[in-house]
């Protein structure tokens, strides 16, 4: 849900639950101790940082809504499209 992402400057986001869920259906790309990126059904790759406990490996396939870490303060969030950065409210808009 929209609850999940509440934004608080360009690419930042937190929310009162201090998890993160999938926004969309995908599959995990690249796994850090502190970073997630998931190629999307959509063809996009959806990056998140600044994170704690990940919860994923990479070739999981996961659902929306699938608990993937915890943050802190903020997380990093958005989405690539061939290279280019887009806001999770530009992908809401537009895909």
């Amino acid at each position: 849900s929209s609850l999940n992402f509440i934004k608080i400057d360009q690419y930042k986001y937190y929310n009162d639950s201090y998890s993160i869920y999938s926004p969309m259906k995908g599959s995990v790309i690249k796994v850090g101790k502190d970073y997630i990126d998931i190629k999307c059904d959509n063809g996009l790759i959806c990056h998140f940082s600044n994170i704690i406990n990940v919860n994923v490996k990479v070739l999981d396939v996961i659902n929306k809504d699938y608990a993937l870490a915890n943050f802190i303060d903020y997380f990093v969030f958005y989405f690539l499209d061939d290279g280019k950065i887009l806001s999770y409210e530009q992908v809401m808009e537009n895909y």
